[in-house]
């Protein structure tokens, strides 16, 4: 009989066998030229605990820079202050604001400040207005009080600004135990200004007084 063409090719792939080798090659093709690029195609995705560690790298970096720029904040504080340490400025500040926000009843009131000084004879020094105070035409003297700084004998002078909001002065007798080297004007020197209690407070030493300026922050 003979043979159709279909018939001799069916016959001569089922002769056709691979040995052990030439499977092994072939699998080897299958696995380069078929699966790989499968898989090179799928998108992989990082696990949670990676993501969550890398977010957390971020934000430690951020805390690193945000406190850097607080430390250098209060170094340049620091030396604005000289050589006067952190805690007395506090202690000064914290005591100075506490009295201004009582608002206790003056002892002596007047526009003046001659009327004013003549009521405080137990001082050692004669309080007057400040540089800083004194050349502010926004605001007035209204009077004064007898109180203390540091358990030093001190003054108050009361002001009043244009908005009715009081700008309250303080004066001591210098002492380097209790005051250590605020900065002095009479040099030269810039105040120190901080902030406690809603109110700005500055203080400084003039003509061998310790003045202490405490009034709302705005």
């Amino acid at each position: 009989m003979k043979k159709t063409f279909n018939h001799s090719v069916k016959e001569y792939l089922e002769s056709v066998s691979l040995n052990e080798k030439q499977f092994e090659q072939l699998m080897v093709m299958q696995e380069r030229y078929v699966y790989k690029p499968i898989r090179r195609r799928r998108k992989k995705r990082l696990p949670w605990y990676r993501i969550a560690g890398f977010g957390s790298l971020l934000l430690l970096g951020i805390i690193v820079i945000t406190m850097t720029d607080f430390l250098n904040v209060i170094d340049n504080n620091s030396h604005h202050y000289g050589h006067v340490s952190s805690s007395v400025i506090q202690r000064i500040a914290d005591e100075a604001a506490t009295n201004h926000l009582k608002m206790k009843p003056l002892e002596v009131e007047s526009l003046e400040i001659s009327k004013v000084q003549g009521y405080f004879s137990n001082l050692d020094f004669e309080p007057y207005s400040a540089q800083p105070l004194a050349s502010n035409v926004q605001i007035a003297l209204v009077g004064g009080r007898y109180c203390s700084i540091q358990g030093s004998k001190a003054v108050q002078l009361r002001y009043k600004d244009r908005q009715g909001d009081y700008v309250t002065l303080f004066e001591t007798a210098y002492s380097t135990v209790l005051f250590e080297k605020l900065p002095n004007i009479d040099r030269g020197e810039t105040p120190v200004v901080t902030y406690t209690k809603g109110i700005k407070v500055s203080m400084w030493v003039e003509n061998g007084i310790v003045l202490i300026s405490t009034e709302k922050f705005r």
